[in-house]
């Protein structure tokens, strides 16, 4: 999953490079696809994980799931944030709020 992550990063920052637009329409995409991927991977059963693990590898699923809860969190709000970005400059765009 962080090769995945790495890689979307990678194209993310290329398509900033080409073009603001480009980059916003592919966070649009890529953010619910992040999400849902992380939900389905969350629904494993905890006794496939932590069948024979140690107390140290117990709490380091742990602490994987809560760094997961955080990231999925982090990425709802990054997207919330950019639809309402790109909903006040259509606004603007189309002069339907004048400042």
């Amino acid at each position: 999953m962080l090769l995945l992550i790495v890689a979307l990063a990678v194209i993310g920052a290329g398509l900033s490079l080409q073009g603001a637009g480009l980059a916003i329409l592919y966070l649009v995409v890529v953010i619910p696809a992040l999400i849902a991927m992380s939900i389905s991977l969350a629904r494993k059963k905890p006794d496939q994980w932590t069948q024979g693990a140690s107390l140290g590898e117990t709490l380091l699923l742990l602490f994987a799931k809560f760094l997961n809860t955080v990231g999925v969190l982090f990425l709802v709000v990054f997207g919330v944030v950019i639809a309402v970005g790109v909903f006040c400059f259509l606004l603007l765009a189309s002069n339907a709020i004048r400042l």
